[in-house]
């Protein structure tokens, strides 16, 4: 997350009533900015999935900030930054991915209200105040997040969905939940039922470390649910 980014392919829509920049139907490698909000797009090939992601453009300053990203293959990251120091001691996440999938993750930009709109994959679209780096609302979820950025506060970010269903793999300093095998990762349905796994279960691991989720089709991911919590509303990932 401490990086920069690439340039940014964007184009213009200019009505009577407002001034709104919405990125094409596509995912280039990207980068733009709108208040203190720097929006980047990018694609990785090994993996086929699109990245959106939204950073303070201001946290060079101290350092202490909260990063978010969207993927195509449903990841919601929450990325912390606690000032200067080791990244193992300074940096956390908090991980969840969102179901059903569909669309590349997406954005609109309205300048004139300062805002940026994410739309993910599941369809669900995220507000930000480019002004204040803060989310706003999200359309098909209840959420909260702590203004406060601090290493014992789970990431200062928390989701319940409404209609979708999450995985929430938790926290975790210095690096992603997921990148051990043996944490415990959640799914919840809109119940608030809840179907427990291993992070081993639901990634693939290759020799480098990265991972990817076992089930790029919601139906094979919803027979893998229903085996072991047949209680548990599947019906986002079959519809």
């Amino acid at each position: 997350m401490r990086k920069n980014f690439y340039l940014v392919f964007m184009f213009i829509v200019v009505s009577l009533f407002k001034l709104t920049i919405v990125m094409a139907n596509s995912c280039p490698n990207s980068i733009t900015k709108v208040g203190v909000v720097q929006i980047s797009t990018d694609f990785f090939t090994e993996t086929g999935t699109c990245w959106v992601s939204i950073h303070d453009s201001t946290s060079y300053k101290t350092l202490v900030y909260r990063d978010f990203m969207f993927g195509s293959d449903g990841l919601f990251f929450v990325f912390n930054s606690y000032g200067e120091g080791p990244p193992s001691t300074k940096t956390g996440a908090r991980e969840f991915y969102t179901f059903p999938r569909g669309d590349y993750p997406s954005f609109e930009i309205n300048l004139k209200d300062q805002l940026v709109s994410i739309s993910l994959t599941t369809g669900e679209i995220v507000i930000i105040d480019a002004k204040a780096m803060k989310i706003l609302s999200m359309s098909d979820s209840e959420f909260y997040e702590n203004p406060q950025v601090l290493p014992n506060n789970r990431g200062g970010f928390e989701i319940k969905t409404r209609t979708k269903i999450i995985l929430d793999c938790g926290f975790r300093l210095g690096e992603s939940p997921s990148s051990d095998p043996k944490n415990q990762c959640q799914f919840f349905d809109s119940k608030g039922q809840t179907c427990v796994f291993h992070a081993e279960d639901i990634f693939n691991y290759n020799s480098d470390g990265d991972k990817s989720i076992k089930f790029s089709d919601d139906r094979k991911l919803a027979k893998f649910l229903l085996n072991k919590c047949d209680k548990f509303d599947i019906s986002p990932l079959i519809q």
